[in-house]
C-alpha cells in the first residue's frame, strides 16, 4: 500500500494531477473539491498527498485507480465513504465536491437535501450513506479528543465529556482536566468538579 507520495506537481487535469516521483510521472485522481485548490502558479512546485489505491473489477476487467488526497480530513471522509454499499471509490471521490467538515455534518445531522446535491449522489443513495455512517464518521481532531476522553477514568471521563457539551476545545479541555486534577486529586463528583473549575475561571 502506498501511504503518501511526495512530488513535483507537473500538470493540472479536469479530475487530476500529474506528480513527477523519482523520475517518474504519476497520475492521481483527486475530488473537485481539492482539485479545485490548486492552480497553474503551484505547478513546478513539491506537495505531499495521502494516497490511496483502489482496484475494481467489472466483468474481466480490472480498473486501477490511484487517488490523492492534499489534507487529512478528505482522505478521512473518503475511506468511510468507499464503506457504504454500492459506493465504489470513483463515486466516493466524485461525491467530495464540499468541504469534508460540511459533508460530516450533513452526514451526522440526517441532512439528504445537502447530499443528494453532490454529484452522482441522489436522495436513496444520500440515505443510504446516513444510515451507514451517521454517529461514525468524524473529523479527525474529534476522534483524538474521544481517545483522550476514553483514556480518562470516573469521574474525569464525564467531565471531558461535559466540557465537550458546554462548547470547549480539546486543548481547553486538557489544560482545565489537567489543573483540576492537581487541586482536586480526591475528587469523586461530576458537579463538584465542575463548579470548581467555574468558579476558579
Amino acid at each position: 500500500m502506498i501511504a503518501y507520495l511526495r512530488g513535483t506537481l507537473i500538470s493540472l487535469g479536469e479530475e487530476g494531477i500529474t506528480l513527477e516521483v523519482g523520475g517518474v510521472g504519476v497520475r492521481l485522481n483527486l475530488s473537485s473539491y481539492e482539485r479545485a485548490q490548486l492552480t497553474e502558479e503551484e505547478l513546478s512546485e513539491e506537495i505531499i498527498l495521502n494516497t490511496h489505491l483502489a482496484l475494481t473489477t467489472s466483468g474481466n476487467q480490472i480498473s486501477v485507480m490511484l487517488a490523492g488526497f492534499l489534507n487529512q480530513e478528505t482522505y478521512h471522509l473518503f475511506t468511510k465513504l468507499v464503506t457504504v454499499p454500492g459506493l465504489g471509490p470513483r463515486a466516493a471521490l466524485q461525491a467530495i465536491s464540499q468541504p469534508p467538515t460540511e459533508l460530516i455534518k450533513a452526514i451526522n445531522d440526517g441532512d439528504v437535501e445537502t447530499l443528494k446535491r453532490l454529484p452522482g449522489i441522489g436522495a436513496a443513495k444520500a440515505r443510504q450513506i446516513i444510515s451507514s455512517l451517521a454517529g461514525k464518521v468524524v473529523l479527525p481532531e474529534e476522534a483524538e479528543a474521544r481517545a483522550s476522553a476514553a483514556t480518562l477514568e470516573p469521574p474525569w471521563d464525564d467531565v471531558w465529556s461535559a466540557l465537550e457539551k458546554f462548547g470547549h476545545k480539546r486543548t481547553e479541555i486538557e489544560g482545565m482536566i489537567t489543573k483540576a486534577r492537581k487541586e482536586l486529586p480526591e475528587a469523586e463528583s461530576v458537579e463538584e468538579i465542575l463548579a470548581h473549575i467555574y468558579r476558579r475561571e
